[in-house]
């Protein structure tokens, strides 16, 4: 069992060595790690030598325009800021005003990996599952959430009206529902908003396709935003 976690840390290891191999390039001297992120402070004076590794216990303190690393599993609570790089456990991002934070679509589910083009980062919907993605059940702040999905009609009937519906879920409970409809879609967005009362253990959102013989949807983008992040 130990040889076997072993593998694992080294397994994780090398994943965020490609975001650590990223953030050599910034011209920024400092870069900022979350106390709370088990070895990453140390991975990254190991592997940043050229830079100054600062661990911080509230990001909140950090400069303007600051880069800093969290767990993937904190995303929801820095929707404010900019994402510049991820793999499936870190993220890095900026602290700047300037732009929009966008859910890594690699960080959604479905039922056949078909469905995921790694490439375009986009997910449309296979002949045969109606359920276009669900996830990514993260922790989430008590607080008010919206969720923009830019979702493209593809292929349709021509007499369609419904194309499915979107959900959010918090925990099991939902909290908001939008039908997808031609109307509906014809910005190409989608937006479903949370009010939670307090922290939820996970967040879901998922995408449901009414007749998946029939039609396709791509989702191209979950832009998130949280107002007091």
């Amino acid at each position: 069992a130990a040889i076997e976690q072993l593998g694992k840390n080294q397994a994780a290891n090398d994943r965020n060595a490609a975001v650590f191999d990223s953030l050599s390039e910034i011209p920024e001297d400092t870069v900022y790690v979350k106390a709370d992120t088990g070895s990453l402070p140390y991975q990254a004076q190991i592997r940043l030598q050229d830079k100054s590794v600062v661990t911080v216990e509230d990001i909140r303190d950090i400069p303007a325009d600051a880069c800093f690393i969290c767990d993937m599993d904190e995303c929801l609570s820095y929707c404010s800021y900019v994402m510049t790089d991820h793999n499936d456990s870190i993220l890095l991002l900026q602290n700047t005003e300037a732009g929009v934070f966008y859910l890594p679509l690699d960080q959604m589910s479905v039922l056949d990996e078909a469905a995921f083009d790694p490439d375009t980062q986009t997910i449309i919907n296979t002949d045969e599952d109606s359920l276009l993605c669900f996830g990514p059940y993260l922790p989430a702040q008590a607080g008010s959430y919206e969720f923009d999905l830019t979702l493209d009609i593809l292929e349709m009937p021509a007499d369609t009206k419904s194309l499915g519906f979107a959900e959010l879920h918090a925990d099991g409970a939902v909290l908001d529902h939008v039908e997808l409809t031609t109307r509906e879609l014809k910005d190409h967005k989608a937006q479903l908003h949370a009010e939670l009362p307090e922290a939820a253990g996970e967040l879901e959102l998922l995408v449901v396709v009414g007749d998946p013989s029939q039609m396709r949807l791509r989702l191209s983008s979950i832009a998130c935003e949280n107002p007091a992040s």
